[in-house]
């Protein structure tokens, strides 16, 4: 299966979640990224957080969960969780 991506950031994540199973596996590992399944995630949030998520999806022309996706890959790299604490 061919697996495409609509952007960089996209294929960057692809790449990052391949390289992270690999790193899961054991070294000396290869992994090729997949199409990985969304899973639903209940979260709550006060109104005009989301109003003005609501706002800057529209502005970019994204749907809110990319922004949210964004987010949290940014919120994983900045405390620099790449693996599993062991």
């Amino acid at each position: 299966m061919l697996l495409t991506a609509r952007s960089g950031t996209e294929l960057l994540r692809k790449a990052d979640q391949a390289l992270y199973r690999s790193k899961q596996m054991g070294r000396n590992q290869v992994r090729l990224a997949y199409e990985e399944r969304m899973l639903p995630k209940t979260s709550h949030y006060t109104q005009t957080p989301l109003e003005r998520l609501s706002r800057l999806a529209e502005r970019e022309g994204v749907g809110e969960v990319v922004l949210l996706r964004e987010a949290l890959d940014n919120l994983l790299m900045k405390y620099n969780v790449t693996r599993f604490d062991e």
